[in-house]
């Protein structure tokens, strides 16, 4: 890898942003690359560090999202004495390449192949093997549509077709007997998977559910990845309009931060950054001195970073005051969230956006409800912890603090979370005997014998009548001795 000094990201053509589980600093972060700034010069306009940018520029690479490529001086030629430049323009000559190594995460904007003559030992067809590869790669993060293939709107003939022609590549009978290596576990969850999705999607009421949770799983990831998606803006959040000369947001700074204070509800706008010295100014040592102009050349960059962060945040605060407008908190939060990445010092823009943040989640609150619903129903018991979680951030009712801790616990994941959500339900509603059962439960998983006991003696008091209370006393009791 070259150092990262030399690295330059561009973007991968064709790749969905909002399929991607971005937090707000990566796409923060992201929004910087313009395939022309180099990693030094998107630390300056971020204002984050070095290692930051870094990571998150390497971590967008392995999603696909980015290329990172180095920019290396022509190799000299001695028999060829160079042209002189006609401009002042300094100017980078030689190819430009893929900084991937073999042995690296691969590409996803290039699948994961085998070698031309596949996995030793696999009975397979190399470019088989790179299919299922391929196709294994998606599980994670594809939904039944794009598994099949086909497009949402696909008629019910069209899923049927691009079903069977899968089963004829991908199903496991197919390759009965054969030496399967690595690819045999990836070949049967790859066609369980794809099975499912075409179960769902080939029943009209089933299909018709999940189209429902699909379009709230879209609706809520905008908040859950941060990422501002509002009419009229660009796909980062950057307004059309508002993409002209950096030079014309400098005359009005200081009026623009407090109608946009005005608009996001402030009482003040936030504090106005000091303007960099002109670059006008005339030297204070001659010209014609080395260090002078070195250390002209620093200013005049860091002077330029400077700028380009400064028209960013006026850029992400004209975001939110128009989705604050349009009354769109979840649009506001994210539009903020950015501008404080940029501004991390502003104590008052950090308040307001956690007053945005809770009125983003409360406004989604039954969303995320139905979405865990369904996600429950499914037996993705993780995924619906989480959205139970949100819905409970957002309206705060025992019921779903309860169903949160419940499904940590069927999942087997955290099961001091789900002890703690349990308590917050019990707290909230002392009376409600399932409350009560489900902490009862989470102390089981945690070998809190004692406390699960005395949890289910407290519910056998509110339920006195309930045989399954009594019944799971004494295997408590028994365990216990």
């Amino acid at each position: 890898m070259s150092p990262a000094r030399d690295r330059t990201p561009r973007l991968v053509s064709g790749v969905d942003l909002r399929g991607l589980e971005l937090d707000p600093t990566d796409a923060f972060v992201l929004s910087c690359v313009d395939g022309a700034s180099r990693e030094p010069e998107i630390v300056e306009i971020t204002g984050l560090s070095r290692d930051q940018v870094s990571e998150i520029l390497s971590r967008l690479f392995e999603l696909g999202v980015i290329s990172l490529s180095t920019d290396l001086p022509p190799a000299p030629n001695p028999s060829r004495a160079p042209a002189p430049s006609t401009s002042g323009a300094f100017k980078i000559g030689g190819p430009i390449r893929e900084l991937y190594q073999a042995g690296a995460a691969h590409h996803p904007a290039a699948p994961e192949t085998p070698a031309a003559g596949g996995e030793p030992g696999v009975e397979l067809d190399p470019r088989l093997q790179s299919r299922i590869l391929t196709k294994f790669g998606e599980l994670s993060r594809a939904n039944h549509y794009q598994l099949l293939g086909v497009p949402e709107h696909a008629e019910l003939k069209v899923i049927k077709r691009a079903y069977y022609e899968f089963a004829t590549v991908f199903h496991p009978d197919r390759h009965f007997r054969k030496a399967l290596g690595s690819f045999r576990g990836k070949l049967e969850q790859v066609f369980t998977r794809v099975t499912e999705a075409y179960g769902v999607l080939s029943r009209g009421q089933s299909r018709a559910e999940y189209d429902r949770y699909l379009t709230l799983s879209n609706r809520t990831r905008e908040f859950d990845d941060g990422a501002p998606l509002i009419d009229g803006f660009g796909a980062l959040g950057e307004p059309e309009s508002a993409l002209g000369e950096p030079s014309s947001f400098a005359p009005t700074r200081d009026a623009r931060r407090r109608a946009l204070a005005r608009k996001l509800g402030h009482s003040s706008a936030p504090p106005a950054r000091s303007s960099p010295p002109s670059s006008s100014a005339p030297p204070s040592t001659p010209p014609s001195s080395q260090a002078w102009a070195k250390s002209e050349l620093e200013r005049r960059y860091h002077e330029r970073a400077k700028h380009a962060r400064d028209a960013q945040l006026d850029r992400y605060l004209v975001l939110a005051a128009t989705a604050a407008e349009k009354k769109d908190w979840v649009a506001t939060a994210n539009a903020l969230r950015l501008a404080c990445a940029l501004q991390p010092g502003d104590t008052a823009l950090a308040t307001r956006l956690a007053e945005l943040d809770q009125k983003a989640v409360s406004s989604l609150w039954q969303e995320y409800l139905e979405r865990a619903r369904y996600e429950e129903g499914e037996g993705q018991y993780l995924r619906a912890a989480h959205s139970y979680e949100r819905a409970a951030a957002g309206h705060r009712d025992a019921r779903l603090f309860e169903r949160a801790a419940a499904c940590l616990l069927a999942a087997g994941r955290d099961i001091r979370r789900a002890c703690e959500h349990a308590r917050t339900a019990v707290q909230l509603a002392p009376d409600n005997v399932k409350c009560r059962l489900t902490l009862a439960r989470c102390f089981l998983g945690a070998n809190m014998h004692d406390s699960a006991l005395a949890e289910l003696e407290r519910a056998q008091s509110l339920a006195p009548k309930d045989k399954s209370i009594k019944d799971l006393i004494r295997q408590v009791e028994r365990s216990s001795d």
